[in-house]
This record gives C-alpha cells, sequence and structure tokens, in this order.
C-alpha cells in the first residue's frame, strides 16, 4: 500500500470498529487531539508506505479512546461468517475487531458485524451476554424509509464523517513521525500547519475536487 492511494489499515478497515465505539460512547464527535504511533514493523524489508503495526490515542475530554492493529499475526483473526450468523461468541482474547470497554464498574467486548457482546466483573464472571447477527438488512430497511420519510437514517452521514476524521487524524500524526497534534473539533483545522497540509494534499491534473460540491 502506498500513501498517494491508500489510508492503511486504520482507514480501510479499522474505520469500522472506530465508528462502532463512537457509537457506544454516544457519539460524541471529534477527538481534541491524537497521538499515533506506527511503523513497518511486520514487514519492514517490503516497499509498502502504511504502517503494519499502528496505535493512535484520542483524547475527547472526558474519555480516551485507544486504537491498536496488529493483525498481522495469523492467530489473531476477525469475527468468522458461521459466528456472525449464529448463536456463539468469538475468541475474544484473540479477535481482531473486537472492542474493549473499561466502565467505572464493570468491563464490555462487543463484536463488529454480528459478533456479539458480553459484560463482565472483575473476576470473569459473565453479567449480561448476547451473540450478534450481521445488521445489513436492518441499515437497508432503514435507509429506504427514510427515502419515504425523509427522516435522518440511523447511520447518518454527520456520524459517519466524525469516524472518518478520527481516523485520517491517526494516519496524519504518523505521517509526521508519530507526534501529538491538537485539533480543534469546531474548525476541523490542526495547531501544525504542516500537518493541515495533509487534510487537502494537491489532487492530480483532472482530478481536483471542488471545496464545495
Amino acid at each position: 500500500h502506498f500513501w498517494d492511494f491508500s489510508g492503511g489499515q486504520i482507514t480501510l478497515d479499522a474505520i469500522h470498529q472506530v465508528d462502532l465505539a463512537l457509537m457506544l460512547m454516544g457519539d460524541p464527535g471529534i477527538a481534541k487531539d491524537v497521538r499515533c504511533l506506527g511503523g513497518r514493523w511486520a514487514h519492514p524489508d517490503d516497499d509498502s508506505e502504511v504502517p503494519d503495526v499502528q496505535l493512535a490515542n484520542w483524547d475527547f475530554g472526558d474519555f480516551v479512546m485507544t486504537f491498536d492493529q496488529t493483525t498481522y499475526p495469523d492467530y489473531v483473526r476477525k469475527t468468522d461468517g458461521s459466528t456472525r450468523g449464529g448463536d456463539h461468541f468469538p475468541y475474544w482474547p484473540l479477535n481482531s475487531t473486537r472492542i474493549e470497554i473499561y466502565g467505572s464498574e464493570r468491563f464490555m467486548y462487543v463484536g463488529r458485524h454480528g459478533g456479539g457482546w458480553v459484560i463482565q466483573e472483575a473476576d470473569g464472571e459473565v453479567v449480561e451476554e448476547s451473540p450478534g447477527r450481521v445488521p445489513d438488512h436492518p441499515h437497508y430497511e432503514n435507509f429506504l424509509e427514510c427515502m419515504r420519510t425523509r427522516e435522518k437514517p440511523n447511520g447518518d452521514i454527520s456520524v459517519a464523517h466524525a469516524s472518518n476524521v478520527l481516523v485520517h487524524m491517526g494516519t496524519i500524526s504518523h505521517r509526521m513521525g508519530n507526534v501529538a497534534l491538537r485539533f480543534d473539533p469546531d474548525t476541523e483545522r490542526f495547531d501544525d500547519d504542516d500537518a493541515n497540509d495533509y487534510i487537502r494534499p494537491p489532487a492530480r491534473e483532472e482530478f481536483e475536487v471542488p471545496e464545495e460540491v
């Protein structure tokens, strides 16, 4: 993968976990700062540019969200199809698409795309759990219904925008040299001019997109 054509795994795949994690936290919007570390550590000798190991932290003021991308070992895997459509759970410690929520009293695993969820006490006792289902068809139905009613869909574009801004914040932090950057959610600008240059890089001739579409 190369920067001219890809934002790396954090924008390609992890965006789904980031989006779900934000939903679980009540869709808090955009973080106020970011720090992202990463590099070509699993495959240091190939010619790819995007990191194959990446860790990002976003500060929302009253909580911190952390992303770890270390899925290259063969034993760390996504939730398989039988789990997404069945009444069982992934093996959480080695599930690459899990979300972990550290509450004040209890801990929670949440799986993406039908992985289900489980709430546990400190000693590992399961308080409550539920297998999941792939949510595609309810979203299709909701989208079509909103076309008729003109209501906002469950997956509104404004929520998706916030999720996408977060992952690009992480990528820019990494490309700036794995540095911490402050971000203004209102203006959607960094406190660093060089970082801001990554927000809208020059487009190739005949592929320009106007500021207002």
